[in-house]
């Protein structure tokens, strides 16, 4: 797993309601799979648009960040691993 310790900004959590939409395009976006051992898989899925990723998981939440010079899809693993965990107990 990469480390998250340079070039991005997690200031840019979208929390106001307002959800980015995904592209309409199917080649501008990603899904994002993490298989993890013991525990069910986490889905998601991904774009970049204007030097932003969002994340969007499986249930709706997002999480929006700036690239910075990471790498977009291990930034959002990261992310999505975030959105798991602050995922609603009982959800």
């Amino acid at each position: 797993m990469e480390s998250g310790s340079s070039g991005f900004s997690m200031g840019c959590d979208v929390e106001s309601g307002m959800a980015k939409k995904r592209p309409s395009s199917a080649a501008d976006y990603a899904e994002i799979v993490i298989r993890r051992k013991g525990q069910p898989a986490l889905e998601g899925k991904m774009w970049v648009a204007e030097g932003l990723l969002t994340v969007t998981s499986s249930d709706g939440r997002q999480k929006t960040a700036q690239i910075g010079n990471s790498r977009p899809a291990g930034l959002a693993r990261l992310m999505l691993l975030e959105l798991e965990e602050e995922r609603p107990h009982g959800a």
